[in-house]
């Protein structure tokens, strides 16, 4: 297999996929793909903020409502706890809607320049959890969404990467090597 099959199998593209990208274009293929992330993420980010939003609701009339005896003294330490987890709702809602614009947008972005890529084992004290497979590129450290991936790039050659940003798994659609 050549190393531009071998790209193309692990990102899942083809040679008019490819075209489309280098037009600033995404393929129908890629549109489908896209939309299917779409879901996902707006799921997950529907269940995280109806999540946290709830924890944050209990904690608040917990701390402003509850009458056993000694609750006059708990009370300022209920209300800090109670606003630590408003602010975390917060950063789950932000964070949340600033992925889902991205994704939203559909917009190419190019990321050009030579690839490290490794492997790193994600673990506790006690347990192996897996393994990680990252690549930088001009100085920003990215996650691949699959080891086959990291397998197809050789590290230290420039590439021409299309993707849609999506924090630190952007969603790669197609690769080109650069001078070859």
């Amino acid at each position: 297999m050549t190393s531009d099959a071998k790209r193309q199998e692990a990102f899942g593209f083809t040679a008019e996929d490819l075209s489309e990208n280098r037009a600033g274009r995404l393929s129908a293929t890629q549109q489908t793909r896209l939309e299917a992330y779409r879901r996902i993420h707006g799921k997950g980010a529907r269940a995280a903020v109806v999540v946290f939003g709830a924890l944050a609701l209990a904690f608040l009339a917990f701390s402003l409502f509850a009458t056993q005896p000694g609750m006059d003294q708990a009370r300022p330490v209920l209300l800090g706890f109670s606003g630590g987890i408003v602010l975390i709702f917060i950063g789950v809602w932000v964070n949340a809607r600033l992925h889902g614009r991205a994704l939203a947008n559909g917009t190419i972005s190019v990321l050009e320049g030579p690839v490290s890529v490794w492997s790193k084992e994600i673990r506790t004290p006690e347990h192996k959890l897996g393994t990680g497979y990252f690549y930088k590129i001009r100085r920003r450290t990215f996650q691949f969404e699959a080891p086959e991936q990291m397998a197809a790039l050789v590290s230290g050659q420039a590439y021409r990467l299309y993707v849609i940003r999506n924090g630190r798994v952007p969603i790669i659609l197609s690769v080109e090597p650069l001078n070859g």
